[in-house]
């Protein structure tokens, strides 16, 4: 029987750069000269970091917003392509908020078909609000800024008493009714 030394060591890519080196060593030795084997480490190196990008890749966090096609995808890809890809879904920016569709007298989402607003606003202001029913509401997501008290005891100025009675637009004022 006879002892092949093959035969125990795995044929990868690491153990060939690593006897092609050994390789360049000895045969640099002989010669009385300096080994290069720069490019044989540098390969050896690039291989493990992928595999380390590989291992990230697994992290069942990062994945879970992922389906299962994207993931079956995202596996057959180059690590660093595939790093990038979740990179650009998880940092990409917010979807810009919808707008509000009215019909049948209502602000609907035209998306989900949800009411946002019930009854239709008197008059659109995306900076302030809308005011329906008496309170101030956020015409993009149709959540209620301010509640108006049951029966106030102030009144909202126009645009004109603003600027005629020389009063900054960005602060509020209660005058009596």
């Amino acid at each position: 029987m006879s002892f092949d030394l093959k035969s125990l060591l795995p044929n990868t890519p690491d153990r060939r750069d690593r006897w092609a080196a050994l390789g360049q060593i000895m045969g640099a030795q002989d010669k009385g000269e300096v080994a290069n084997i720069t490019p044989f480490m540098d390969r050896i190196d690039a291989r493990q970091k992928e595999e380390e990008m590989r291992q990230q890749l697994q992290d069942p966090e990062l994945l879970a917003q992922f389906s299962p096609q994207q993931r079956a995808m995202l596996a057959q890809m180059p690590p660093q392509a595939a790093q990038q890809l979740i990179a650009e879904t998880i940092f990409a920016p917010a979807p810009d908020p919808v707008s509000g569709v009215e019909f049948d007298g209502n602000f609907i989402n035209p998306q989900t078909g949800e009411t946002m607003v019930q009854g239709t606003p008197e008059a659109v202001d995306p900076v302030r609000g809308i005011s329906v029913g008496g309170n101030v509401v956020n015409p993009v997501t149709g959540e209620t800024i301010y509640e108006a008290p049951p029966n106030p005891q102030f009144r909202q100025l126009t645009p004109e008493e603003v600027t005629t009675g020389g009063l900054d637009p960005t602060k509020s004022y209660q005058i009596d009714p």
